[in-house]
């Protein structure tokens, strides 16, 4: 069903007022059905809506380490608010005791030298994550693809742009902390898990980001960077 412009102070005309509430109405019902930003599945159904922070169910903070009888609640906006603000109040203290591995593994003022034991620790990590693209292809392609988290690019690199993304090497930083975690490389901070945590290595993540790249384009491996553009 159509989003039907209001009206309002904001129309001007028979017209909608550009950058207004009923513009952008009016813009997304001119998508077609499908597309990632329209509010319309391929078949005409509305899409589900998107999930908020305070929808996603997490035992409260007490419960975490106790099995949950009663099942999981969701935070409520306050909760979600509150927990960010700790988050950020335990990272900035982490910082400041020199928890991220940029101060605690190089050598140099600059902070770009990293000791010879956590530099074979990168090594191995890349190793592993370009063995994974063994079989793609070394034409000389590369992507790149900009936007926030959840902004749809992997959708418009599948459905939209045509690209057959086995075929590609897909060098992305918050991947990389991923992996950075399941291997227990992410400084432990209490009360945080370690992808809460993960902020600590972001030098680190971008530096084999980097890495992984520069033995792509030796090798001509067609690579996809997913970056946010900042």
């Amino acid at each position: 069903m159509p989003i039907d412009p209001p009206k309002g102070p904001d129309r001007d005309g028979d017209d909608p007022k550009p950058g207004s509430t009923q513009d952008m109405g009016r813009r997304l019902n001119g998508l077609h059905d499908g597309h990632p930003s329209s509010p319309y599945n391929e078949d005409g159904s509305p899409k589900s809506p998107v999930t908020r922070w305070q929808d996603i169910e997490l035992p409260e903070p007490d419960q975490q380490d106790r099995p949950i009888a009663d099942g999981p609640r969701s935070l409520t906006d306050a909760e979600h608010a509150e927990h960010v603000k700790e988050v950020r109040t335990r990272l900035d203290k982490a910082r400041s005791d020199g928890l991220a591995t940029d101060q605690q593994y190089t050598t140099d003022p600059d902070q770009v030298q990293w000791t010879p034991a956590r530099d074979r620790i990168q090594g191995d990590l890349v190793a592993e994550m370009y063995g994974r693209a063994r079989d793609v292809p070394c034409d000389y392609r590369a992507i790149i693809a900009g936007g926030l988290g959840g902004a749809g690019k992997s959708t418009v690199l599948d459905r939209y742009a045509d690209i057959d993304r086995s075929q590609y090497l897909t060098i992305n930083p918050d991947d990389i902390k991923e992996e950075m975690a399941r291997r227990g490389l992410i400084p432990e901070v209490e009360g945080l898990s370690p992808m809460e945590a993960s902020d600590l290595v972001h030098e680190e993540s971008s530096h084999i980001a980097k890495q992984l790249a520069r033995r792509a384009q030796r090798d001509g491996k067609n690579v996809i960077w997913d970056i946010t553009m900042r």
